[in-house]
């Protein structure tokens, strides 16, 4: 998904493809929401293969929102949501004491059966185990630099409806957790110890 936090803005003014989120969040406004292109798609697959958690930094009531759109019938991510009110371990932080994310809030001690799907590395305790896609910039330019906040609202329909249909990053994400996933039991199978995150940066484009 790509938020953005758009104030008194009329959805009607956006379009239908754009979904409102109405939650009690820090700006005391609505957010709007556009679905990338593939992620249904993307999900109904990947599920088959693995077992999707939603982690976010933003708040449990957001991060219920955006479940209802992506998910409304519950059968994809099932609730299986960490959010930063959810965070067990208050620890863990970067070196300018922000929040990060970590697998074994989830995952505990299996970090090598896990893979993380992201567009930002360094809010992870191990970045270097991150697939990472490229951001959705539907909304305008990112000049937050390495996150995942979009600061810039680039209000040209032309530019967005270009961004929408040229936008392919989750069917290559697809085909690379597909690579993975049967390398990794072709190794299991063969008596190997994979790590699926190892397998991951082997094939990395």
């Amino acid at each position: 998904l790509s938020p953005v936090c758009l104030g008194s803005l009329r959805r009607a003014a956006i379009g239908p493809s754009v979904v409102e989120l109405n939650f009690k969040n820090q700006h005391g406004c609505p957010y709007f929401v556009i679905m990338r292109p593939g992620l249904t798609p993307f999900l109904r697959e990947v599920i088959r293969k693995y077992n999707v958690v939603l982690y976010t930094m933003g708040s449990r009531a957001y991060a219920e929102c955006v479940c209802k759109v992506i998910d409304p019938k519950s059968t994809l991510i099932r609730n299986r949501i960490i959010s930063r009110e959810d965070r067990y371990d208050k620890n863990l932080v970067d070196e300018r004491d922000r929040p990060i994310k970590s697998i074994q809030e989830f995952f505990p001690l299996y970090r090598a059966t896990a893979m993380i799907v992201d567009d930002t590395c360094n809010v992870w305790s191990h970045p270097e185990d991150v697939y990472r896609v490229a951001k959705f910039l539907f909304w305008g330019t990112d000049t937050a630099g390495d996150s995942n906040e979009h600061t810039s609202i680039d209000w040209n329909p032309n530019r967005m409806v270009a961004v929408f249909n040229a936008d392919r990053e989750l069917y290559r994400a697809l085909d690379d957790l597909n690579r993975v996933y049967s390398r990794y039991f072709d190794q299991l199978d063969a008596g190997g110890t994979p790590s699926a995150p190892d397998l991951m940066r082997s094939i990395y484009r």
